[in-house]
Formats: C-alpha cells, sequence, structure tokens
C-alpha cells in the first residue's frame, strides 16, 4: 500500500473529537471493506477516544475489537445494527363491525411524484366502486402538481407534463375524490402509502383526514397466500389467474381495477377457506410467517453495560437461531423485553424514523422516536441513493426531512446524534465497497443495480468522517446545533457507556447454588461404596487435597456439570473416554466422570459389604491391572488391582 502525499491525509483539528457510533466492518459481509483495527487505529491518530462497532446482525469483530481496544487505547462500544420488525401485519385500518359481502367498496390508486406524502405530490387518481361483487363506477383523473415531472416519474408512469398541464388542481381533484369515496370502505395494495398520499393531501390544504375503513391487500395477501415468493400486484394476478397487463401498468385507473378483482379474489377466500366474514374479524386471522416476510427496519443496539452486554447476546441468539429468513431478524417485543443495559439508536434511513418522517404527520412521528434512546442523522451523502433511485425527489427534500426529524425530536426531548453510517475507511475506498454490492447484487440477480437508464446506481458515501468534516456536513443545520449533534451529543452516548470485554481474561465459571457441597457429598458417598465406611489416609487425604485446589479455584461447577453429561451419555449407551487432567483427578473418578483410578496401585475387594483395600504393595507396580487376583484376607472374596499412580498436579 503507497503512502498517500501529505496533502492527502486527512486530520482532525477539532479541539473535542466526535465518537462515532454506528460503523460497518468486513464483518458487515460483502457491505463494508476495513477490519475494526483499522478504524481503531484511524481513530487513535485523530484523538479519538472511544468508537462503536455496530455490524449487520452479527457481533463476528467483537474479539478483534477487543485486541485494537488493548493495542489503540481507543474505548470500543459493543453493539450491532439490527433487522428489527414487528410481528404482526395490519390487514385493516378504522376496522368496524361489517359484513364484507353487504359493504360498499371503493378500491383506488394513486400515481405520484414520488414515494413522499409529506415531499412529493399527486399526479393521478384512479377508483373503481364495488357493490355486490360488481363494479357499478369508476373515476379517474389526472392533478396539476404545479411542477414539471422528472423523466423518471413519466418513464414510470407514462404520464407526461401536457397530460397534468390542464388537469384539475390538488384542491379540485380532492373535491372529486371525496364525493367519489363517500362512506364506502376503501381498498388499496400497500394501502399504507395511497391512503398516506390522501390524508396528507387533505391536511396540507386544511381538511381532515379521512376516517373510512380501508383494507390492505398486500398485508392481506400476505396473511392469506403466505406461500407466495413476492407481493407485488403483478405477481398477485398471476397466482390467482387476474388479467394483468404490464404495459397498463403503473397507471392509476388500470391498478385500481385489476386491484378489484384480486380482492374479489380474497373476499371469496376469507369466506370459503377462513370462514371470516366480518371487516373486523380479518385483523384476527393467525400470521405466523409475518415476522419473515414483514420489512425490516434498521436500528442501532449498544451495550450500556455487563447487563446489556448479556442481553446483547442473547438478542444476537435469537435473531440468527429462532427468527433467521433472509436476514437475522429480531422482534421489536425481544428488543423491548431485553433492552436493559441497552442503548437504542434509531439507524440510517433504512430505519423507522427517516421511512416515518417521509411519509407520516409528525404526531406519528414523535410517537414512534419515543421508542428510541436517541435519534440519528447521517451526512447529506449518505441518502444520495435514495435521490439516484428516485425514492426522493433531490437533495434539498433530503435537507427538510432533516430539518424535520430534527425539530420533532427536540420537541419530545430526544438527543440527536450525527453518525457516519461507516462502511469503508477513506473517501478513496468507496470503490472496494461498489465492487462488494454490485458484485452480489449480479450474483442474485437483483435488477437494483441499474436505474432506469441502465446506469450503475450510486452507493452512498459513507467513509469514516473526521469531527472537522461532520461538523462541516451538518452547517446548514447552523453551527451551534451541528456542534451539539456532532460532538457534545456522541461524546455524551459514550459516556453512559463502560468498558466491557467480549472474551474474559478471569475465569468466570456458570453460577450453581450449593455446587461445592453437591460435589464434595457426592465424591465422599461414592468414595464409602468403594472404600468402606472408614476410608484408607491415602483416599481421603487425596480427596482433600483435589477437593481444596477445585472448590477453591471455583472448578465445581464445571465437574459437577461433566458428571451431569458423562451421566447422561452413559445412560444413553454412549461411553465416553477420558484424557489429561481428567485422568489424574480421583475426584473425577469418584464423581463418576471418568473410570480411571489414579491412587497408587492397590488390592481392592469387590464385596461391597467388605471394601478391603491393600496400598502396601511393592514401589516396582507400575498399575494395579498388572497384579494377579487373590482372595480378600478380610472375609475370602476375590480382590483385583487398580490405580495407575497418576499425581494431581493441574
Amino acid at each position: 500500500i503507497l503512502e498517500k502525499p501529505a496533502d492527502k491525509i486527512r486530520v482532525d483539528s477539532e479541539p473535542v473529537k466526535r465518537v462515532e457510533l454506528h460503523l460497518h466492518t468486513i464483518m458487515s459481509a460483502m457491505d463494508a471493506t476495513n477490519t475494526i483495527m483499522d478504524y481503531c487505529l484511524q481513530a487513535k491518530k485523530w484523538g479519538h477516544t472511544a468508537i462503536a462497532v455496530t455490524d449487520h446482525g452479527c457481533i463476528q469483530a467483537f474479539p478483534e475489537a477487543q485486541k485494537a481496544e488493548k493495542e489503540t487505547n481507543v474505548k470500543i462500544i459493543y453493539g450491532t445494527e439490527a433487522y428489527m420488525v414487528d410481528d404482526h401485519f395490519t390487514c385493516v385500518y378504522n376496522p368496524i363491525n361489517l359484513k364484507l359481502e353487504n359493504a360498499k367498496y371503493v378500491v383506488l390508486d394513486f400515481e405520484t411524484t414520488g414515494l413522499s406524502n409529506k415531499y412529493d405530490d399527486i399526479i393521478e387518481f384512479g377508483g373503481v366502486r364495488v357493490e355486490q361483487g360488481m363494479v357499478v363506477d369508476s373515476l379517474q383523473t389526472f392533478v396539476n402538481p404545479k411542477k414539471k415531472l422528472s423523466n423518471f416519474t413519466t418513464e414510470l408512469t407514462g404520464i407526461s407534463d401536457k397530460d397534468v398541464m390542464n388537469a384539475p388542481t390538488i384542491e379540485q381533484a380532492l373535491r372529486m375524490i371525496k364525493n367519489f369515496i363517500g362512506d364506502a370502505v376503501i381498498v388499496a395494495h400497500n394501502a399504507e402509502f395511497d391512503i398516506g398520499m390522501l390524508n396528507a393531501a387533505l391536511v396540507k390544504i386544511g381538511q381532515d383526514p379521512l376516517s373510512n375503513p380501508v383494507i390492505d391487500t398486500l398485508s392481506l395477501a400476505r396473511t392469506i397466500y403466505p406461500h407466495l415468493r413476492r407481493y407485488t400486484l403483478g405477481y398477485i394476478c398471476h397466482q390467482l389467474n387476474v388479467e394483468y397487463n404490464e404495459d397498463e401498468a403503473h397507471r392509476a385507473d388500470y391498478d385500481a381495477r385489476v386491484t378489484s378483482e384480486v380482492f374479489l379474489y380474497m373476499i371469496h377466500h376469507l369466506d370459503e377457506k377462513l370462514n371470516v366474514r366480518n371487516l373486523k374479524d380479518i385483523d384476527c386471522i393467525p400470521q405466523p410467517d409475518a415476522i419473515k416476510m414483514a420489512r425490516p427496519k434498521h436500528v442501532t443496539i449498544l451495550a450500556k453495560d455487563e447487563i446489556g452486554f448479556k442481553n446483547l447476546f442473547k438478542l444476537i441468539s435469537f435473531s440468527n437461531v429462532d427468527y433467521i429468513s433472509d436476514v437475522p431478524r429480531l422482534p421489536r417485543r425481544l428488543l423491548e423485553e431485553y433492552r436493559e443495559g441497552l442503548i437504542i439508536g434509531s439507524a440510517c434511513f433504512n430505519g423507522e424514523i427517516f421511512d416515518l418522517m417521509t411519509r407520516e404527520s409528525d404526531e406519528r412521528v414523535q410517537e414512534a422516536m419515543k421508542f428510541y434512546d436517541y435519534i440519528e442523522i447521517q451526512p447529506l451523502g449518505n441518502y444520495s441513493w435514495l435521490v439516484d433511485t428516485n425514492r426522493i425527489e433531490n437533495m434539498d427534500v433530503v435537507k427538510r426531512a432533516i430539518f424535520d426529524i430534527v425539530k420533532n425530536a427536540e420537541i419530545i426531548g430526544k438527543d440527536i446524534v450525527a453518525t457516519g453510517d461507516v462502511h469503508y475507511l477513506n473517501p478513496e475506498d468507496k470503490i472496494y465497497r461498489d465492487v462488494y454490492i454490485n458484485a452480489e447484487a449480479v450474483g442474485q440477480r437483483k435488477h437494483a443495480l441499474f436505474d432506469y437508464r441502465g446506469r450503475v446506481k450510486e452507493n452512498p458515501d459513507q467513509y469514516f468522517r473526521t469531527t472537522d468534516e461532520m461538523l462541516k456536513e451538518f452547517e446548514f443545520l447552523g453551527k451551534d446545533r451541528a456542534y451539539e449533534i456532532v460532538v457534545t451529543n456522541s461524546n455524551k452516548i459514550s459516556n453512559m457507556t463502560v468498558s466491557l470485554k467480549p472474551i474474559k481474561d478471569k475465569l468466570s465459571t456458570p453460577k450453581i447454588e450449593g455446587v461445592d457441597d453437591t460435589l464434595r457429598n457426592m465424591v465422599y458417598e461414592n468414595a464409602h461404596k468403594v472404600y468402606g465406611k472408614d476410608l484408607p489416609e491415602i483416599v481421603e487425604a487425596r480427596i482433600e487435597k483435589e477437593l481444596a485446589s477445585i472448590i477453591g479455584n471455583g472448578y465445581a461447577v464445571i465437574y459437577y456439570i461433566a458428571e451431569e453429561l458423562v451421566k447422561k451419555s452413559n445412560s444413553d449407551g454412549f461411553l465416553v473416554g477420558s484424557r489429561g487432567s481428567v485422568g489424574s483427578s480421583f475426584v473425577a473418578t469418584m464423581a463418576g466422570i471418568t473410570e480411571v483410578n489414579p491412587l497408587k496401585p492397590h488390592y481392592l475387594c469387590e464385596n461391597p459389604d467388605c471394601c478391603y483395600s491393600d496400598f502396601d504393595l511393592p514401589n516396582d507396580v507400575l498399575s494395579g491391572f498388572d497384579l494377579e487376583a487373590k482372595v480378600c484376607p478380610k472375609c475370602g472374596h476375590l480382590m483385583k488391582g487398580n490405580g495407575h499412580n497418576i499425581p494431581f498436579e493441574t
């Protein structure tokens, strides 16, 4: 690796340094390029006091992180970026007691300039009224957004500036739409988006949002057809033999009509196969696969103390064992159950807060923020992918969203922290991550690699930033506020955490109540069975010597667990051999862990009522098994040799 020219070396010149609380290492598979040691060495050069490691759904970097902390003296904040999911889909909003066969429905769809109901505009409405299983009326209208449409919008929807130029204004269109809907049950595919657009538009012009019951055919399909691989409208139509023309799709009137046909199939399925005939009963349908199908929300989890560290390990185990799917998923209810000792951050644009900020009311966003201990925002370059893929119109909209997040967090008193969501060390390293991401996209046959113009999509700028660089990123919020979220609050979170060690450097045995006495009693009980009521001095002396060492050093629990394992194995017909220090331990012999008797060679009477033993043998006897059997002088039964003269010196 060539050294950089002096003018290319980045330095952190701020007197008080920030702390990076959101960072990925190479253990975020195919998504990051550097080891935690690389980051810690850089942090040390810059004078940073701490750094967090938050790999995707795993904690595999922790051992190296512990080593890096020791070598660099940069405190490691241990954490993860988890894939949080809710384990139930909402199929019906505003449910009422209403028989499905008697209901009047309006199935609707909107075409818009983007995916945000706060920052984008409606450009077309399409709806059909369904009564008694038949379409009885329809409405289609373009809407003038009073701005030029993007090329992407026109490419996707086929709607041009000419179509909307002389169309009704949003005020005029909403009047028509409200009259058309009336008191009907609203039906839409991904209703959260469509109803969100409709209600946001109503609020913008000073009207109340609609309170009609709403059925989401997307969530309903996931509930009643859990076997499907995808839940796009086109794929569901194919599975239900509903005609679907890709050339006509993404037009509001066509999608509304097709959705109505899908919905009629679903009503029939609810009635005939699930015995569900009332609107209020739909959300009572079991959803055992909901966790696997729900869209994960990224969430940052940091361990504050030893209790949190243990809970973090539990959550990682749950997500990677019980809820593994395309990614290790973590039910929100489990995070709530085990959040003691943890600090929860709102993560990146794939998290819940940024998503809600672009499509829900401030009140809804504030309610969601209450779940988190701090709210994250990232540099504008981190959001470039959203603009490049036309999920958000431009960077001005990103700025507005960040402004709104900060405003709402401050209203409810939540700390706002600027994090880097770091995936590589230096700006020039971005190309290596691009190779990872694009290679994975090609390997998985994803279409996300190219945009609608055939260009390779741009990945975000997510390098490890200095304090100076991060302060500059947030100048648009004002210098004082930028300093607070970049420096003050990141150090505040860091100071809430203590130094932790994932790999203990001291003995840390399991804890079982009374295990010392349990082992002692077990050993003496078996020793009396073998050597009689009055133990030979050599036997008792050896037991006491070993127990003093075993119990005194905290190993009694290990012996007890080993005894339970061996007993279970032997009872199942599997023999257990011994090696190493187990073979030299007479306590292990008397506990039933091993058959090897390490005492000096001796004779032992096999009569359980006698138990006579003779240790007075010549020194040239190396093993009791070399001795020939002889008659017990006490009871006349046969005596056999045992013992191997193995000292207990571990």
